[in-house]
């Protein structure tokens, strides 16, 4: 009886293991049989298309390539920030009223001078210098200044007469001369800018450290006084017809 009992038992247990695969096949997609005690693994892993580092990942599974869209029909490109205006060495720039700025053109390593002529009420400002003699203790000269290589020339020129006169401020006219000088010190270029102060009418002329205001006709009583006054004193009238004074 054992016998018979033992090979039909094996039987049903065989039959009952086949039967239980058959329907795991016939499941949902997806469906979690891992070890009792874990969960199916997070959506969208493990991710498509892409092998272990270092492998390309299996045809037709690459990401599509990215392809950028052509910019739209009447885009152009951002403009510079307001105020912003190239300087290469061979533009000039237009002043206040309308006259042409000429750049300094010195060669590199050479020194740079900006020379400014104030104009105020038909006269223009003249300051004394250490060199030279004269009645100012000093030789005669216009305000001047060094120029960055890197600054636009008005930006020089304001800044020039800011800085030298403690505040003055003023409308650039023209370019009005230029010169070369050496000191001792190697070659100096120098080039000379016409300036209408801003001043109130009427209101008294302003100085800054030992200067005199000259009309045209003194100009001629002033060239004797030091090595650079001739020069300046051309620039003066240069700079006074500039401003419109006769």
């Amino acid at each position: 009886m054992v016998t018979v009992l033992v090979p039909l038992i094996l039987i049903i247990v065989v039959v009952v293991i086949v039967a239980n695969n058959n329907k795991k096949k016939q499941g949902p997609p997806n469906q979690y049989y891992g070890p009792p005690g874990y969960g199916p693994p997070p959506p969208g892993y493990p991710p498509q298309g892409y092998g272990p580092q270092g492998y390309a990942p299996p045809p037709g599974m690459a990401p599509p390539p990215q392809a950028f869209a052509p910019p739209p029909q009447g885009y152009a490109p951002p403009m510079p920030p307001p105020g912003y205006q190239p300087q290469p060495q061979d533009q000039a720039v237009t002043a206040a009223n309308g006259y042409q700025l000429a750049l300094p053109q010195f060669t590199p390593g050479h020194r740079a001078i900006i020379s400014i002529a104030v104009v105020a009420q038909g006269k223009v400002c003249l300051r004394a210098m250490p060199n030279g003699t004269g009645v100012f203790g000093g030789g005669l000269d216009l305000i001047s200044g060094r120029r960055h290589p890197t600054e636009d020339v008005l930006t020089t020129v304001r800044r020039v007469l800011a800085e030298e006169t403690g505040g003055w401020t003023g409308r650039p006219l023209a370019t009005v001369g230029h010169a070369e000088w050496d000191l001792g010190n190697g070659q100096e270029h120098e080039i000379c800018y016409a300036v209408l102060l801003d001043l109130p009418p009427n209101a008294p002329l302003p100085s800054a450290g030992m200067c005199t205001w000259a009309a045209r006709g003194d100009l001629a009583s002033l060239k004797d006084l030091g090595p650079r006054a001739p020069v300046a004193c051309k620039f003066a009238e240069e700079a006074l017809a500039a401003a419109g004074v006769r």
